[in-house]
């Protein structure tokens, strides 16, 4: 019997020493704002993906990082990891070819965001 394939991805909730926390904004069709990340490579370590992901995206090197919310997509056969993580500073932000902006949001500005997923707002509130 041949196992079923399923996706995972994994997103970094990135702070910086302002406690502000990263998102990011696709181009295209998905509008909204959303955490960095992206699936894992096949044979690659979680960690290893998730810091890929984030430099590819962002161009920051991340530490201290921990999983903290973990959804499965039904319909997309996927698993969706997030973790909270810090910026390693000094940082500057370099979006890749996917995204068209960035913004460092206050916990405050929670409730105000155009999220890509309605979860993300109650993640944010207890993992923040």
């Amino acid at each position: 019997m041949a196992h079923m394939k399923t996706k995972i991805g994994e997103y970094a909730i990135i702070t910086n020493s302002k406690n502000e926390f990263l998102m990011l904004e696709m181009l295209g069709e998905d509008r909204g704002w959303h955490f960095p990340g992206g699936r894992l490579d096949k044979g690659e370590e979680a960690v290893h993906g998730l810091l890929r992901e984030v430099k590819e995206e962002t161009n920051l090197e991340i530490t201290d990082i921990k999983p903290v919310f973990c959804k499965i997509f039904t319909r997309e056969n996927k698993y969706g990891v997030w973790f909270t993580a810090k910026v390693k500073e000094p940082y500057k932000v370099k979006l890749d070819h996917e995204h068209e902006n960035f913004k460092w949001f206050k916990i405050e500005d929670i409730d105000s965001i155009d999220f890509w997923q309605d979860f993300y707002c109650q993640m944010l509130k207890d993992n923040l």
